[in-house]
């Protein structure tokens, strides 16, 4: 009753849509309106496109009318008798993506959802519209990423799947119809970010019996697992995503061989960000050079650990811009230990702590420029006397253009000094302790 005094309310608006739906189908939704039950198995493809487009024209805002209209629209759909006539091969996305709201396209997931779950709330806070908490690309020792998500923006819509809700799923696979609408669904349908996470084997076989048939409309991909997923990353490219993937984000360990088959496929992504557990020389260069060949792609590496030994320094002197590596520890011979200044100047970081034993490297002008440091404290024991800086240190300090903030303690303070906090362009905050 409600939608039918909504589109009576509207009247004056028919004549903006008229020319975008079938009449046809402009009368079958007239009738739903007085008698839905009655005309339940007269649901196919193109008239479902044709109300939802005539309910984002009328601009009828969220309600629970409007939920329960649509929830009986798409059951319709999957229980009608025209399930079969599904076209595959016809493009709805680009009239869909232009003539139907985000929000009413998100419900469409959340409802199919909670046809297989019996639970809105899953459906729709775990599955459809969930943070990325679980999907962690953040750098938090350095706080150089936000959030791989953030807060959630209203109408966005996110598929998430691991591998409790990927065997669920998989449980109507028997379902022709079932199957078919999932397959409809994402025909029509743009999503903001696809991002799997698993860890049981089992779930690699799953997922591709459940995805058999989708093409994924989205440009965001995050794919974590704690074992080596090389294999299905390279077969999702060739049968989940279309051309328009834009960013992708994967966190398994992998060798440099399977590095150069995931980044030869997936050539057309221009934003790719790493997470695995360790980095060696040779994936660190072979990263360094593709990404000098490629200057129009970013690339972010976060490892747990860099293995050391091989290095050549003189490979790393040029890092490129486009490239961004961190790590929390660095192997040597076995030994974990964390980053030093002798390892520092090819590793992005947000922060770096100077003491006592590393002012010699306040005096490499190189190291400042290739070190890409936004914070640098340079502290010294209380027990030592205060110290003088040579005013060359200052100097190189310039060299590091991504300084943000500079914190020094125990030191005497000079003109040099001064000067160059007066003069940088790029220094947002400075802090001095315990001067003279």
């Amino acid at each position: 009753a409600l939608l039918k005094s909504l589109f009576d309310s509207r009247e004056k608006n028919i004549r903006v849509f008229i020319n975008d739906v079938s009449y046809d189908n402009f009368l079958l939704f007239l009738k739903l309106l007085d008698n839905f039950d009655a005309l339940i198995n007269q649901i196919n493809s193109k008239a479902f496109i044709d109300i939802l487009t005539i309910i984002t024209m009328l601009e009828i805002k969220k309600s629970k009318q409007r939920k329960e209209f649509i929830k009986d629209l798409l059951r319709s759909l999957l229980y009608g008798i025209n399930i079969f006539d599904f076209d595959f091969k016809r493009d709805y996305y680009n009239y869909v993506y232009n003539h139907i709201k985000r929000s009413i396209l998100r419900d469409l997931i959340v409802f199919f959802m909670e046809f297989i779950y019996f639970d809105e709330k899953i459906s729709k806070s775990y599955i459809v519209i969930t943070d990325c908490n679980k999907v962690s690309f953040k750098k938090d020792s350095c706080s150089l990423y936000e959030n791989c998500m953030k807060k959630i923006q209203k109408n966005k819509i996110y598929l998430r799947l691991n591998d409790h809700n990927v065997k669920k799923l998989s449980k109507f696979m028997v379902s022709y119809n079932l199957k078919n609408i999932w397959i409809f669904l994402f025909k029509i349908i743009r999503l903001d970010l696809v991002y799997f996470v698993f860890d049981l084997e089992e779930s690699f076989e799953i997922i591709f019996k459940l995805l058999f048939g989708v093409k994924f409309y989205t440009e965001k991909f995050y794919f974590h697992s704690f074992k080596n997923a090389t294999i299905i990353l390279l077969k999702m490219r060739y049968h989940l995503f279309l051309k328009n993937l834009n960013v992708l984000k994967f966190n398994f360990n992998f060798n440099l061989n399977e590095l150069k088959q995931i980044l030869s496929l997936y050539d057309n992504v221009n934003k790719i960000t790493i997470k695995t557990h360790e980095i060696d020389f040779g994936t660190l260069k072979f990263l360094i050079s593709y990404c000098r060949d490629n200057s129009y792609k970013s690339f972010k590496v976060v490892s747990f650990c860099y293995i050391s030994e091989n290095t050549i320094s003189n490979s790393l002197k040029f890092f490129p811009k486009n490239l961004i590596f961190l790590s929390d520890l660095i192997k040597n011979e076995n030994i974990l230990k964390p980053f030093s200044s002798h390892y520092m100047p090819f590793i992005y970081n947000a922060f770096y702590y100077i003491t006592q034993n590393k002012l010699n490297f306040l005096y490499n002008i190189l190291f400042f420029e290739i070190l890409n440091a936004r914070e640098i404290q340079i502290h010294l024991n209380n027990y030592y006397k205060t110290i003088i800086l040579d005013d060359s240190i200052f100097n190189s300090l310039r060299y590091c253009k991504t300084l943000k903030k500079f914190c020094i303690k125990n030191i005497k303070l000079s003109n040099e000094l001064l000067m160059y906090i007066l003069e940088s362009n790029t220094l947002l905050f400075v802090e001095i302790i315990d001067f003279e």
